[in-house]
């Protein structure tokens, strides 16, 4: 395996990682709380989550939502560039609104601008820093709203 994930982790505990897993903890998750049935709300890989339940087990669901749902027939390849497409996207029309106002740090190309930001690590919280894998996840939590 690549980066010697199997010798790092063990076969015992990734025998153990995938969406069954996750449907299994998550209806251990529901009887825990002493629910019935399962109110759910599922998004991007949440939405195949969401689906391996309902299927899994049907006469447990509530309600569910499934928002951004993950295409079965695409590979995961596909999937990812897609959805990176996607952020681009949405970082350029960001990016073009806020070139709009005063003191915009993404004026010109506003890729390289993020770059240069975001490749030092960003001090946070007092004794925090966040790496640029970190920033890069937070912004493209934020660039899932228009708000």
């Amino acid at each position: 395996m690549p980066g010697g994930c199997l010798e790092k982790t063990g076969a015992e505990f990734l025998a153990h990682v995938g969406t069954r897993e996750v449907v299994r903890d998550l209806d251990a998750l529901r009887a825990a709380l002493g629910d019935t049935k399962l109110t759910y709300l599922g998004y991007s890989y949440g939405t195949q989550i969401g689906s391996a339940y309902a299927e899994a087990y049907p006469d447990k669901v509530r309600a569910m939502v499934l928002d951004g749902a993950i295409d079965p027939a695409q590979n995961l390849p596909q999937t990812l560039i897609a959805q990176a497409a996607g952020f681009q996207d949405a970082f350029t029309h960001f990016a073009q609104w806020c070139s709009k106002r005063p003191g915009c740090p993404l004026t010109g190309d506003a890729t390289a601008a993020f770059q240069r930001i975001a490749r030092p690590p960003v001090s946070a919280l007092p004794g925090r820093t966040l790496s640029f894998a970190d920033t890069v996840t937070a912004t493209e939590a934020a660039l899932y709203s228009h708000a």
